[in-house]
This record gives structure tokens, sequence and C-alpha cells, in this order.
């Protein structure tokens, strides 16, 4: 059958328009724990204290985690893999991850999240690309050592220009800004993980 030229459904789409599909939020494992995250309420500012304590010792708990626990970094471009998934020094932006729980019920987990307390000292938060290349002695990435707020510069090239502006019929010069954009909201994230208790993670 030729299918060029044509509209093909995906192979997927019955199941899920039809509310057949199974998400991962669908599937229930074996006595999960339920994870949920405290955020912070604050675009920039040192974190001089972290109390998991009395969170720790709430009902349904069965675990807690603090950024200073985790070792490794991430980042979404190779050239810069160093943001922490939980904050361990400062937070950068409002709902930045501070502490993790994990409780038997989402109910107890949330309640938990209440009882964690942080002590921070608010700093002068960055809202602008201007205010972000203007040299300062407060940076919000204290790690890079630079002196402003320019996280990252990144330069893309595809193609042979000189060849493409050539050949074009017609050619637009001119300076384009565009914000940053993140996918969160059409991508929402669950994972769900079994141990086996043989040390196998599924």
């Amino acid at each position: 059958m030729n299918i060029i030229g044509k509209s093909v459904p995906q192979i997927h789409s019955w199941d899920k328009v039809t509310g057949r599909a199974k998400y991962t939020d669908d599937l229930r494992l074996q006595r999960p724990l339920i994870i949920k995250i405290l955020r912070s309420p604050h675009a920039s500012a040192e974190m001089l204290s972290i109390s998991v304590d009395q969170c720790a010792k709430m009902p349904g708990v069965r675990g807690t985690l603090i950024g200073t626990e985790i070792k490794n970094t991430f980042g979404v471009l190779p050239i810069s893999k160093d943001e922490p998934a939980l904050a361990q020094t400062h937070v950068r932006y409002v709902g930045e991850p501070v502490a993790a729980v994990a409780a038997e019920t989402e109910a107890e987990a949330m309640a938990a999240l209440e009882k964690i307390h942080v002590e921070y000292k608010i700093t002068s938060s960055v809202l602008t690309g201007e205010q972000a290349l203007k040299e300062t002695t407060e940076q919000i990435h204290p790690e890079l050592r630079k002196k402003n707020n320019l996280h990252k510069r990144v330069e893309q090239a595809f193609g042979n220009v000189s060849e493409g502006m050539a050949l074009a019929e017609a050619i637009v010069e001119g300076e384009f800004e565009f914000p940053s954009v993140t996918h969160a909201f059409t991508e929402p994230h669950a994972t769900q993980v079994e141990l086996d208790g043989l040390g196998n993670v599924t």
C-alpha cells in the first residue's frame, strides 16, 4: 500500500484519544512510596540551613533527601552539566527543588513537606537578560567564576551560510531576541522505580 502523501494515524492514537492508553502515573507497583518535592519560594537566596528532622518523624515517612547528599550534577547541554538535582547552598529561581520526601501515601508526603524547615537569606535576583550581562559581585552562579550572571553562551551553526545566501531569492537581515522557553508545561514528568531486593532497579 502506498502511504506517501496520505494521512496516516499514529499507532497509539486510538488508545490515547479513547483513554485506553496507560501512562506512567496510571501504573501502580507493589506498595509504592510517593515522593514529593519541596520547592523554593524565592527567586534568589542563600540557604543558611535546612532541617528535615521533624519531617522524618512524620507518620508514613520512609525517607528524606537534601541537596548535599547528592554529588552528581546534570544539565540539558553537554557543555554545562552543572545543575544540582536539589539546591545545595543557594536557590536561583522560584520553584527550584530544595528537598524530597518519600512516604507511604501522597497525603503523608504532603504533610511531611510542611515540616521541613529552610532558613533563607534573600539575595538580589536577576530577572532580565540585561541584568544578567551587567558586572556584579553578587553572582547567581558563583561556581562559574564570572563577573556577571551570564550562565552560558552557546553558538550553533548549520549548513553553508555563504552558499545559502548566494542561492536565496530574498535576504532579510535583522536582530532577533526571544526569551527562554521551557517545554515543562507540555511534558509533565512521572517516574516509577521498583527494587527487587537483589540490587536491580526497574
